[in-house]
């Protein structure tokens, strides 16, 4: 979720009002966003090897790779509904160059607000009910 809110500031103009450069703004957003993308499952492989048995290391990361893939088909999934409730489109020309779509992104930084907040609650909220199943 803060590795969104460059973006967010970007479409909303914050960085020029401030005086920063574009470009600037992108290029470090891309290079610290990056690398720590693929970082992010490595909290899950700790919380799933802290919690496992010792016996069955091996099963729990199975399970925890299945419901990795799943949490990657639900946010495909997310995706689409959410550009359904939120039209964004760009725009489309033709091959004489006659527009097909109009360009429209009203709703994008809505959309992009939602998805940060989404992205924040999720996993706070998985984490918070995981934690109360393993204190009982």
């Amino acid at each position: 979720a803060l590795f969104s809110l460059p973006e967010l500031g970007l479409f909303y103009e914050i960085p020029q009002s401030w005086g920063w450069d574009i470009r600037f703004v992108t290029v470090v957003d891309s290079a610290l966003d990056s690398p720590l993308v693929h970082l992010s499952m490595i909290p899950m492989l700790a919380v799933i090897a802290y919690f496992a048995p010792t016996h069955a290391r091996g099963t729990w990361f199975a399970v925890a790779a299945s419901f990795m893939n799943l949490s990657l088909t639900a946010e495909r999934l997310g995706t689409k509904y959410l550009n359904k409730i939120f039209e964004v489109t760009r725009e489309v020309r033709d091959a004489s160059g006659e527009i097909i779509t109009p360009a429209y992104y009203d709703e994008l930084g809505s959309l992009m607000i939602v998805v940060i907040i989404i992205g924040l609650i999720l996993p706070v909220l998985a984490v918070t009910v995981l934690l109360r199943k393993t204190e009982v």
